[in-house]
């Protein structure tokens, strides 16, 4: 696993470019409520979907072996498939945040937030990766939780990040507005090393994992 993780990180490494671009897009989203930044943070969330998809589609495909597809052709490719699934994985932390959250207290709220969407992620790790390998979403769920069921000794490095990943997420909700303190300089420089790492991580988890289900003889068929 020391290997993948190597791999994984000179993978991401190699692409820095686009840790970078979603770092700065994940500070402007939240700051729409500052003048001509409303318009500009409007389309983060698009931005941010298209580039995830061309760094998957990208990472895969390197792990793979295979020739790079230019960005268009895997955008093409893969944004349905990518958008059902995460819309089916996520639609409980929605409905979490839409009828439960705002009955609880902000701290109580956000961390049985990240504790959902935490254990989605754990049950899930290898879905993203399955879709991009395989480049279908058919049977994505069932078969990547079958595979981490099997090989859940190998995976316990890649939950452990997933838990690490969370606990800063939840850490930053619940500390950052009495750290920040309405500063503006404090909140991009703060934002902006948060995202990296948690960025950086979670496509070194995405990578690790692609390498495991990579090797998996129904990923060449």
């Amino acid at each position: 696993m020391i290997k993948n993780f190597l791999y994984s990180s000179k993978i991401v490494a190699s692409n820095i470019k686009f840790v970078l671009i979603l770092s700065i897009a994940g500070i402007i989203l939240p700051m729409h409520s500052l003048g001509a930044m409303k318009y500009i943070s409007f389309f983060m969330p698009i931005i941010g979907f298209v580039i995830i998809i061309i760094v998957y589609a990208r990472f895969s495909e390197i792990v793979a072996g295979r020739q790079l597809s230019p960005y268009m052709e895997a955008l093409k490719k893969h944004w349905l498939n990518y958008l059902a699934i995460f819309i089916l994985l996520f639609s409980p932390v929605l409905l979490f945040i839409l009828f439960l959250k705002d009955d609880m207290s902000y701290a109580t709220g956000n961390i049985a937030q990240f504790f959902i969407k935490s254990f989605i992620d754990i049950l899930t790790i290898f879905v993203f990766p399955y879709i991009f390998l395989k480049g279908e979403r058919d049977g994505a769920i069932t078969y990547a939780f079958a595979f981490l069921v099997v090989n859940i000794k190998e995976s316990v490095p890649l939950i452990l990040l997933i838990l690490l990943i969370s606990t800063i997420e939840i850490l930053s909700v619940l500390l950052a507005p009495g750290i920040i303190g309405g500063n503006l300089i404090t909140y991009v420089l703060i934002g902006f090393i948060q995202n990296f790492i948690l960025l950086f991580t979670s496509f070194i988890v995405f990578n690790s994992a692609c390498i495991m289900l990579a090797k998996d003889p129904i990923m060449k068929e």
